[in-house]
């Protein structure tokens, strides 16, 4: 059980990395935007 945990935690850990990296790439371009 604590090794399905652990690698369930991995899993979502590595799916929210992209998620993570396209809404910080997405805010800066709004700032960006917004600046300009």
């Amino acid at each position: 059980m604590a090794d399905l945990e652990i690698n369930y935690f991995y899993k979502s850990l590595v799916l929210m990395i992209p998620i993570q990296l396209a809404a910080t790439i997405f805010m800066t371009k709004v700032r960006i935007k917004g600046e300009n």
